[in-house]
């Protein structure tokens, strides 16, 4: 059975240098997760990243209350700053946008465009934003790991370490960037620097669930699975509503052939995440595993219905159906993953001489594996 080993990235948004507690429940949930503001980007690596953001500022009005007044760049920028922690990051931008005409050496207004422009996928934005923050304060940290961030998202991991090594250079107690750097190191496949990376963040601040979780991560990559799961287990212990540190260590587990606990820990993070495919995907193949087929097929099911176009659910299913003894159930589903451009699904039908192209609906065009 195959299993959904690494799905997610993330980030955290944390407005300090990751000492106290952020819900990292909150955190993760944002859409495609950014794994640190929060942003998760769609890639095979999963960890969590930490974005600064100033905190917002308020204007103080009589009695205690608070009003918006927004006539100079810093109402503006405080303005912005409020829309970025409401998701509003057009406005945000605009308003941020306001502040630097009223001054345009205005460092943290550009650094937190930056921002805004980063959460809604325009990149090169957010580069051109942090680079003017750095232009007009080379010493402004804050920029340059959020640069970083973004190099590290795109795929360049090496032009982000040396952003990174900047931010730490000029703030050597940053926790969150030695998290992020480890995170860097780890998308470059170096896992010894990127475990001696948390190891630091860790040192600087024990109670950073976020670097328990990517240390755990790295020491799944290095295969020492036992590590792995003290450190998923310390995230949870911090955190106990993190999803995605139970689904690791169920993953880690069903790698360990202790398919129950795995279940045990997928079953926590259907009951945290009720919509993350991966784990019912995870937990039909752990049914299978114990030889439970049907169950295996009910979760199936599932993750087809989360995730329509998973060739790997198909070919699952076809598989327990298969094994239970409904063959034509079992041929349909490996049509299907067959017709998504599952290798092994084609390969089988093909062996069988069983045509699959064009038949179910859904194209006749095989998507890889011709």
């Amino acid at each position: 059975m195959e299993q959904n080993n690494k799905t997610k990235e993330e980030q955290q948004n944390e407005g300090n240098n990751g000492h106290g507690q952020t819900p990292l429940d909150e955190l993760l949930k944002k859409a495609g997760e950014r794994g640190n503001g929060v942003v998760v980007r769609p890639n095979a690596n999963k960890h969590i990243t930490v974005q600064f953001n100033p905190s917002p500022l308020l204007v103080k009005k009589e009695e205690g209350t608070y009003q918006e007044k927004l006539e100079t760049e810093k109402d503006w920028y405080t303005k912005g700053q409020q829309l970025l922690k409401d998701a509003e990051y057009e406005d945000a931008i605009e308003a941020f946008s306001r502040a630097i005409e009223l001054n345009p050496e205005y460092v943290k207004a550009y650094n937190s465009r930056g921002v805004a422009y980063d959460e809604i996928g325009d990149y090169q934005q957010a580069i051109e934003n942090y680079d003017k923050a750095i232009e007009l304060n080379p010493e402004y940290a804050t920029a340059y790991n959020n640069r970083g961030m973004v190099y590290d998202g795109l795929g360049d991991s090496q032009r982000a370490i040396c952003d990174y090594d900047k931010a730490i250079e000029l703030k050597p107690e940053s926790v969150v960037v030695y998290n992020n750097r480890g995170v860097a190191y780890r998308n470059l496949g170096d896992y010894q620097r990127a475990i001696e990376n948390y190891d630091k963040a860790l040192e600087l601040n024990p109670q950073y669930t976020a670097a328990y979780f990517n240390r755990g991560l790295a020491h799944g990559n290095f295969g020492n699975h036992q590590e792995a799961i003290k450190d998923f287990g310390r995230a949870i212990e911090l955190n106990p509503r993190f999803a995605l540190a139970y689904y690791d260590r169920g993953v880690t587990y069903a790698q360990l052939g202790d398919y129950q606990q795995a279940i045990c820990d997928y079953g926590k993070t259907i009951e945290l995440d009720p919509e993350y495919a991966a784990v019912y995907c995870n937990i039909g193949a752990a049914y299978a595993q114990l030889g439970n087929y049907h169950q295996a097929i009910k979760y199936y099911d599932k993750s087809i219905a989360l995730n329509p176009e998973s060739a790997k659910d198909y070919n699952n299913r076809g598989h327990a159906y298969a094994e239970i003894g409904n063959d034509k159930k079992a041929i349909e589903d490996y049509k299907v993953a067959a017709i998504l451009g599952h290798k092994k699904a084609q390969d089988f039908l093909r062996k069988e001489g069983i045509d699959w192209q064009g038949e179910l609906g859904l194209g006749g065009e095989v998507l890889n594996g011709k």
